[in-house]
């Protein structure tokens, strides 16, 4: 289940890694290893910090992995609802 990913044969629970995820996305101006370890209870700052890295690496994006080629959309019109007076567009599939 974790094979190709960071998950892949760490020692640390999936539960820990979920918690690094959220508090990642939660903070505002970051998260230090140190505080992750306090807040999780991980063993030690070393595996606190490589957790942290992990994730954070995975959050970048690869410069040499640009989109290509034309994109493409279509035109979505715009109606008020009588309820809430409010702009919705349409929920139309491909």
């Amino acid at each position: 289940m974790t094979a190709g990913t960071v998950f892949h044969g760490t020692r640390v629970p999936l539960r820990v890694w979920f918690l690094g995820i959220f508090f990642l996305a939660r903070h505002k101006k970051g998260l230090s290893a140190l505080q992750f370890q306090r807040d999780t209870g991980v063993g030690s700052y070393q595996t606190a910090w490589t957790l942290l890295h992990k994730l954070r690496s995975g959050l970048v994006a690869d410069a040499t992995q640009r989109l290509q080629g034309a994109a493409s959309g279509r035109p979505v019109s715009r109606s008020l609802s009588s309820d809430e007076g409010t702009a919705l567009a349409p929920c139309v599939s491909p």
